[in-house]
């Protein structure tokens, strides 16, 4: 039964209910403004855990002062239970649009959780981690700012715990792999699930979609997420690599900070805008009155390259069964952090007259290393990696800036020890 008033507060109507409490609209008879009372279930007030974690959600809540985490303003007894006085905001859970919409933009989605992450950024400095993200825990205004609600599982670093040793505390399909074993769950459970939120809003999908929670859990613990691109091919490479990093199984893999996804999420945007401008700048050049004369200049390219002397072409060309020069053969048998910084030296030219074909398959044998990648196959499978891919690559075109960027980004990840690779922390970020 609802409520008429709690306090000096008038209940308006029940907005949502949890597996702690019911949440409704009411009106601050005093202040005259609009709040959100979470009134704590009364069949848990038998259990002395439950109710300390209420009021531990208060508490963590009153310390915390940040515009996209929800603000608490009172914490008060009603008739033998507890109330919490919320800011009330007015908007839908990003689960409501995910309803509507299927799926958005990558740039709105980014501009959301890149302010969760700000959030975030300041409950973690206070000792706070809310580990239970997720789309109906985040509330976009009609101004189109997020906010982050229920932190009834928060932990505060450091404080008493108030969950039973090895329980699960969380949703599934957004809990990280650590806290499905039954860890507490520290920043890079926070970090997982923003990033699994992200992968949601902009597939419309989420990375494990088995049938039941039990093949759910396995399959987090035992295999790598759904390379985003395979399910929306128009994201892009760099983005698709910041989310895969943010979701990767191992805690070592993922960023070490929210501040850290952050800076790697706006910079995919950025590259992303750039792509965009020279899309832009293609189609103009195809467009209107430009056509006939880039038509005419194509054709005229042409003809020049029907007229070089074929003999000095292939002279100068790299055969398909020719080595790569071996001071980059040698960088990428040794993938360390000391070697990141190699440059090839300035490798030969391809034959004009086989470029469209030499290119048209490196840009195939690239998208199959950076599909590997993304799935986390650096060196294994021996006959089909990523590493090895982009030896091929390099063994055709040693300039090949792709190949060298993704091999790159695997010796940040990987130190030489013998015969023995082993997983290192990117200290870099993207």
């Amino acid at each position: 039964m609802k409520p008429t008033t709690i306090a000096n507060y008038k209940v308006l109507e029940k907005i949502g209910e949890g597996g702690m409490g019911t949440v409704y609209k009411a009106e601050d008879l005093t202040l005259g403004r609009l709040v959100a009372i979470k009134i704590l279930h009364p069949h848990l007030l038998a259990d002395s855990m439950v109710i300390d974690r209420f009021k531990s959600e208060a508490r963590t809540l009153a310390n915390l002062n940040h515009p996209a985490l929800a603000t608490l303003y009172n914490f008060i007894s009603f008739e033998n239970t507890y109330c919490m006085v919320m800011e009330f905001v007015e908007g839908k859970t990003l689960s409501q649009i995910l309803k509507e919409e299927g799926s958005i933009s990558p740039d709105r989605a980014i501009d959301y959780c890149a302010q969760v992450l700000e959030g975030l950024q300041h409950a973690h400095a206070q000792g706070v981690i809310h580990r239970d993200i997720k789309p109906s825990n985040i509330i976009i205004n009609e101004q189109g700012c997020a906010k982050v609600m229920d932190f009834g599982i928060a932990r505060i670093i450091g404080s008493q715990r108030l969950t039973r040793t090895g329980t699960m505390i969380g949703t599934i399909e957004y809990m990280s792999p650590e806290q499905i074993k039954g860890e507490e769950g520290d920043e890079a459970a926070d970090i997982y699930a923003v990033g699994t939120v992200l992968y949601e809003l902009i597939c419309g999908a989420l990375p494990f979609t088995a049938e039941s929670e039990f093949l759910i859990i396995q399959e987090k613990i035992s295999k790598s997420p759904t390379a985003i691109r395979q399910i929306s091919a128009g994201v892009s490479r760099h983005l698709s690599q910041v989310i895969m990093k943010a979701i990767s199984t191992s805690t070592t893999k993922r960023y070490q900070s929210v501040d850290d996804f952050k800076r790697a999420l706006e910079g995919s945007q950025a590259k992303g805008d750039q792509s965009q401008v020279t899309a832009t700048s293609a189609r103009s050049l195809f467009s209107g009155k430009h056509l006939f004369f880039s038509f005419a200049g194509l054709a005229l390219i042409v003809i020049a390259f029907l007229m070089v002397d074929l003999s000095e072409s292939d002279e100068e060309g790299i055969a398909d069964d020719e080595e790569a020069p071996t001071e980059v053969v040698q960088w990428v048998q040794n993938t360390s952090r000391e070697d990141d910084t190699f440059e090839p030296q300035e490798s030969r030219v391809l034959p004009s007259l086989r470029g469209v074909q030499v290119s048209s398959m490196i840009d195939s044998l690239f998208k199959e290393a950076e599909d590997l990648f993304e799935n986390e196959n650096y060196l294994q499978p021996a006959d089909k990696n990523a590493r090895a891919i982009c030896k091929r690559i390099l063994g055709i075109n040693p300039r090949n800036e792709d190949a060298l960027s993704l091999l790159k980004r695997m010796a940040t990840m990987y130190e030489e020890e013998g015969d023995q690779k082993v997983l290192v922390e990117d200290k870099q970020g993207a």
